[in-house]
């Protein structure tokens, strides 16, 4: 896929002038776990955060 005559490489470039952010994670309170062998192919101990990863989503704008 050719974007603004560039090759695609699946990374959204920067924008000029980015902005520092502060990132809010929310304290777990559901500490139902995985067995390892499940979180191993699950890439996640947690269920509650176990989102599937949607590959091939041309979400960068």
């Amino acid at each position: 896929m050719i974007i603004q005559n560039r090759t695609y490489t699946g990374i959204c470039p920067l924008p000029d002038d980015p902005e520092t952010t502060m990132a809010y994670i929310p304290f777990q309170i559901d500490a139902s776990m995985y067995s390892e062998e499940v979180a191993l192919t699950q890439g996640t101990l947690f269920p509650n955060i176990d989102k599937p990863f949607l590959k091939g989503s041309d979400r960068c704008e």
